[in-house]
């Protein structure tokens, strides 16, 4: 119906803090990791893809961050781009609210979606020369599902939230 989003009338309300425990530490990057990304990585490179990494905003553990952080230096140390947006930095830069930004601890809401889209919408078009493909035939149905959330967010989300969607 929306193409890719679910569109939810909830929020994951973490009430003791406004912010997961940050950590800038890593650890020795499993092997397995290590093993799926050099696939990943040898596979763009025979396709001739640019690669750009991106963590999506989660609440993530100290663990988690560690892993996530070991995966980081992985790829930078290799040259790629990386958008980690479990940092304080990104937090703030996407002005994110773990009380009212989130489905679960993990997926972001309607309100969370549509911070991190802007930004990393903000980011394609600065960093990279991206063909837009928004009156091709085949994006018919992108477009209809796009009105249709631009519909059911008004009856669900309005009441709570002071954010409206761009018209096409």
């Amino acid at each position: 119906q929306y193409t890719g989003f679910n569109l939810f009338k909830a929020t994951f309300s973490i009430e003791e803090f406004s912010y997961p425990e940050l950590t800038t530490e890593s650890e020795v990057l499993n092997s397995k990791t290590e093993n799926v990304l050099q696939d990943l990585i040898e596979y763009a490179e025979g396709e001739d893809f640019k690669l750009l990494f991106v963590s999506a905003p989660a609440y993530l553990t100290v663990k988690e961050q560690m892993s996530l952080n070991s995966a980081e230096v992985y790829l930078t140390e290799k040259g790629y781009t990386v958008l980690n947006f479990n940092t304080e930095e990104m937090y703030e830069a996407l002005n994110i609210n773990f009380n009212t930004d989130f489905y679960n601890s993990t997926h972001v809401n309607l309100n969370g979606a549509i911070k991190y889209t802007e930004y990393l919408s903000k980011y394609l078009k600065d960093n990279y020369s991206l063909k837009d493909h928004a009156n091709d035939k085949g994006y018919k149905e992108w477009k209809t599902g796009y009105k249709n959330l631009l519909r059911d967010s008004k009856e669900l989300w309005n009441p709570l939230w002071d954010r409206t969607l761009p018209d096409l």
